[in-house]
């Protein structure tokens, strides 16, 4: 048995699907749409049964609170998605309790792109961490010490001792300042080695999509003690992207940073067959594309 609820709902208690708990199976789907302008703080919360036979609960409950079942566990959970979710505060909890401690030993996708707080969630029993993908939220590469944005996703990643798959975002900041450079933090987990950060070698498409306020250029000539001149290892390590097989490029300019980045690029994908670009300066940019990639390589490129 699957259950699919989408409507639009000001109040959850209609939402609850208890009498059905026992009878799902498979998956559990709840769309609420309603916008964030909507909530009101004396709403209350949505009752969440334990769906012990269901393999998949995703839950958009429109910025409803949520409540979770006192015991359970969800033994057959694969797949666990929260969206527009409101965790009542510790302030608000009995004790120091934390208000959801999630076991879901056959757990193999985790998707958590918002803040994380142990003192709120916790992950209990994860028996197949092994096999676990995880997509956390984006990681700061540049900011102050003990960045708060950066402490969030840290967290999460200390609730895991070894996973198979991480989704981490980058952000570089278009001004690094005096800002430190925050990857190190990341050393702190042995079983999350930089390489699967920095090193994606089962990658096969890659896109790189420009626009007025992107173009690769030197807008600030930095000092020579600049935070960026810090981490030297990376500037000059090779990467072997084997199974990169194909590269769409929009709105090239033809400038000294692209054509560098490119060449380092084709230099790691021994393997790849296709590049396509669209250019302001189409014929300029087709020359110097065509003298960097190998015979083997087909390079289209459009005019914009």
């Amino acid at each position: 048995m699957e259950l699919f609820v989408d409507s639009l709902l000001r109040q959850p208690s209609s939402l609850s699907p208890t009498a059905s708990a026992r009878r799902l199976s498979g998956q559990l789907v709840v769309e609420n749409h309603r916008s964030a302008n909507e909530v009101d703080e004396e709403d209350p919360a949505l009752e969440i049964p334990c769906f012990d036979s269901a393999t998949t609960v995703s839950l958009n409950l429109g910025f409803f609170g949520i409540v979770m079942p006192p015991a359970g566990v969800f033994s057959r959970l694969t797949e666990l998605t929260l969206i527009s979710v409101w965790f009542h505060g510790p302030p608000e909890l009995i004790g120091d309790a934390p208000v959801a401690n999630i076991s879901a030993p056959q757990l193999v996708s985790l998707f958590w792109k918002d803040s994380y707080d142990p003192s709120s969630v916790l992950f209990g029993n994860m028996e197949q961490p092994q096999s676990l993908i995880l997509t956390a939220s984006n990681f700061h590469v540049y900011g102050p010490h003990d960045f708060w944005l950066n402490l969030s996703c840290l967290r999460l990643l200390e609730q895991f001792q070894a996973i198979h798959k991480l989704h981490l975002g980058l952000i570089y900041p278009k001004s690094i300042g005096n800002f430190q450079y925050l990857m190190e933090d990341l050393r702190k987990f042995p079983t999350l080695e930089a390489l699967a950060v920095m090193m994606c070698t089962s990658l096969t498409k890659f896109a790189l999509v420009q626009g007025p306020e992107n173009d690769l250029q030197a807008q600030y000539t930095c000092q020579s003690s600049c935070v960026c001149d810090e981490p030297t290892n990376w500037k000059t390590k090779e990467l072997t992207l084997n199974q990169l097989h194909a590269v769409l490029i929009i709105d090239m300019k033809g400038t000294d940073h692209e054509v560098a980045f490119l060449k380092r690029l084709f230099s790691w994908a021994t393997a790849l067959k296709s590049v396509k670009i669209t250019a302001s300066k189409a014929k300029e940019v087709h020359e110097k594309v065509l003298s960097l990639a190998k015979p083997e390589t087909c390079v289209t490129l459009a005019a914009k």
